[in-house]
């Protein structure tokens, strides 16, 4: 990675706390953790991180061999503590704000509790994971500290997951079904997923990414028609936004009334209004700014408590920050290939 001397020194001090087994969830002398943490999935070199916001390593986290492809990271907001989903490894890993391992998942040894997951996602209401088991056919429920609270079955190559962060309820994209799924995340036990379904919206071609609204609605993009849709609690559809060639994430933020979406294949950021109705064919219309020239971004995370809209361009190897009018405010550089990020404002 290409940094400047002061962040070399960082890395390093961060490798040899990591190999040593100290790095305490404290800044020192006890005090607590503050500042912007940055959690970043390099995918081609198999690796996890923990950044401040002015790009310095904090921390790498796990060890050699521990992730191969982690492609899905969220935070809970009340400690901020990290879920990381890997793809070829099979695990699932929760990590502390100072990026300390508490759960992971069985591995082989174990015979695996998650094959190739894709998502997850953190309920801000109880702490606990949400996960897309692709390879399983299902979806997962975690508890905060660990351990299995549901299966919820009936699924077909789940993709995209987010839970609700006040009620708690999951939208899940249901690939292999071109379907958006909304279960309740009261959900418990061996369960299909007919059981708890809240409502299913089946207008969607190839159902990439989902996110959730606080107030019970759902976003989800389909990568073969180009669209994000707006669903009700219920999952009908609201509203209908086309133009994109290939959406791949979206993140809502509550406090900017918006919707952000990346589209790999554009390279694009766009910021779509959250009050958006209709049938809109192209993007432009209902969108406050769109961001372009993006080399395939491949991730974007909102953190709503500190205005900042984060992209993980894996095709440049960079980590851009925006505020919420779309201006740049920094570029993290020196990636192989960010594939998922997700930050927390420990202020």
């Amino acid at each position: 990675m290409n940094f400047s001397k002061p962040v070399y020194i960082a890395a390093f001090a961060a490798a040899c706390c990591f190999l040593t087994a100290c790095g305490p969830d404290t800044g020192g002398a006890g005090a607590p953790i503050t500042g912007t943490r940055i959690w970043v999935a390099d995918q081609p070199d198999s690796k996890v991180a923990i950044y401040d916001e002015g790009g310095s390593l904090l921390k790498l986290v796990g060890r050699f061999g521990m992730f191969n492809k982690p492609n899905s990271i969220d935070v809970y907001e009340y400690d901020g503590a990290a879920w990381v989903c890997d793809f070829y490894t099979n695990r699932i890993r929760k990590f502390s704000a100072g990026g300390n391992p508490l759960y992971a998942t069985p591995g082989q040894e174990g015979g695996f509790l998650v094959r190739n997951p894709v998502a997850l996602s953190v309920s801000q209401s109880s702490g606990e994971c949400w996960v897309s088991d692709r390879g399983n056919h299902r979806v997962l429920r975690l508890g905060a500290e660990g351990g299995v609270l549901a299966r919820v079955t009936g699924f077909r190559y789940p993709r995209g997951i987010s839970a609700d962060p006040a009620a708690g309820d999951v939208w899940v994209a249901d690939e292999g079904n071109d379907a958006v799924v909304k279960i309740a995340g009261t959900a418990s036990g061996d369960v299909p997923v007919a059981a708890v379904e809240v409502g299913r919206f089946t207008g969607m071609e190839n159902p990439w990414a989902v996110a959730a609204d606080a107030d019970g609605k759902g976003w989800a993009c389909s990568r073969e028609a180009g669209r994000v849709v707006k669903l009700s609690p219920q999952a009908a559809e609201l509203a209908s936004v086309g133009g994109f060639a290939n959406p791949v994430a979206l993140a809502v933020d509550e406090p900017a009334g918006a919707v952000y979406v990346v589209d790999a294949e554009k390279g694009l950021l766009a910021a779509l209004r959250r009050n958006v109705t209709g049938t809109h064919k192209d993007y432009g219309a209902v969108a406050t700014f769109v961001v372009r020239n993006l080399a395939k971004p491949e991730d974007v995370f909102a953190d709503e408590n500190a205005g900042r809209i984060y992209v993980a361009e894996m095709g440049a190897g960079n980590v851009r920050v925006y505020d919420r009018d779309g201006e740049l405010i920094n570029t993290l550089g020196g990636f192989s290939g960010p594939g998922a990020l997700a930050a927390w404002d420990g202020d």
